[in-house]
């Protein structure tokens, strides 16, 4: 993995726990799947 796409990854995951405030790591893998599926 690269730093850019390392440093994208920590975006997302910031901004996901800041949009949906208190979220179960099984909510946030859930939308992490969806959003890998989203993107391939």
């Amino acid at each position: 993995m690269t730093i850019p796409g390392l440093f994208k990854e920590y975006i997302w995951l910031i901004e996901t726990i800041n949009r949906y405030g208190r979220i179960t790591f099984a909510e946030l893998n859930e939308l992490w799947k969806r959003k890998e599926e989203s993107e391939n």
